[in-house]
């Protein structure tokens, strides 16, 4: 699995605006995937390096988009959001480190509306949720664009440099340190934990709601069970000596006052969604 060769696209951008495009860690956030933990990680590593696709505000981030970040970063290492979906699309042709995580789909689908309900105050029964086509085989539409299973297959197995798995987060740091483009800092501090589990619980343990997540969220079983036992597994095996070796920072953060990571979050709070403010106000 290769990334991105280098495009036309890439040296249109540096002779456009001077911005040399280094190679870009595309970070794929499907909610409820310990992604917030991950992107503490890119934050906490790459500091005002690290964009916040999510200050766009678009469905999706595109070349457009990124030729604006371009010119507000200093130079851009990684990118991470929940709009950076399909990216093989909507950013055809960037030099690119593909990333994503998945978790066992039902589990993840308990977990969105819980945290839907907890966070956003949602008023609507889980088989009212269920039912907008939105939350509906998540996975899948978020790493293909649409509920097209082969094509996300696809995409994994031959665009995708790195498929961590949540149920096996520390195994999937080591096996991203081997392959990883830049070095990261691997001690996290865990993020959007929720604060209690009952409502996720009753929905597991109900056996017409247990079936309705099921039901929905069919092909995403079958997208997690292939890249689970098709590329993260083997990897697993294939590199077992030398994660053997790789030992994980001890210290799991308590808080987010690293320097790097109030960097990454400020500069785009403050510096990089009022420009694009300014943009769309135009």
């Amino acid at each position: 699995m290769l990334p991105f060769g280098l495009s036309e696209l890439s040296t249109e951008l540096i002779i456009s605006y001077g911005v040399k495009l280094n190679l870009l860690i595309l970070f794929v956030h499907i909610e409820k995937t310990a992604g917030s933990t991950f992107i503490f990680i890119l934050r906490n590593s790459f500091g005002i390096h690290h964009v916040d696709s999510l200050k766009i505000r678009n469905r999706f981030f595109t070349i457009q988009n990124l030729q604006f970040a371009s010119k507000v970063f200093p130079t851009i290492h990684a990118i991470s959001g929940h709009n950076i979906a399909e990216p093989t699309r909507h950013l055809k042709g960037v030099d690119a480190f593909l990333a994503t995580f998945l978790r066992d789909p039902v589990n993840r689908c308990a977990s969105h509306y819980q945290d839907q309900v907890l966070r956003v105050n949602l008023k609507l029964s889980f088989a009212e949720w269920i039912l907008d086509e939105r939350y509906q085989n998540l996975m899948v539409k978020r790493i293909a664009g649409e509920p097209d299973l082969a094509k996300a297959k696809d995409l994994l197995l031959n665009q995708y440099d790195f498929v961590g798995i949540t149920e096996h987060f520390d195994d999937s740091l080591r096996l991203l340190n081997i392959v990883s483009p830049y070095p990261l800092r691997y001690g996290y501090m865990r993020k959007v934990v929720a604060s209690e589990n009952s409502i996720k619980q009753d929905l597991l343990g109900n056996a017409q709601t247990r079936e309705l997540l099921i039901r929905y969220n069919d092909l995403d079983q079958k997208l997690y069970d292939f890249a689970l036992n098709e590329i993260f597994y083997p990897l697993i095996e294939e590199n077992q000596s030398q994660l053997e070796k790789i030992d994980l920072p001890g210290e799991v953060y308590r808080n987010q006052r690293r320097w790097s990571y109030q960097l990454s979050t400020g500069y785009n709070k403050f510096i990089f969604r009022p420009l694009v403010k300014l943009m769309k106000a135009r």
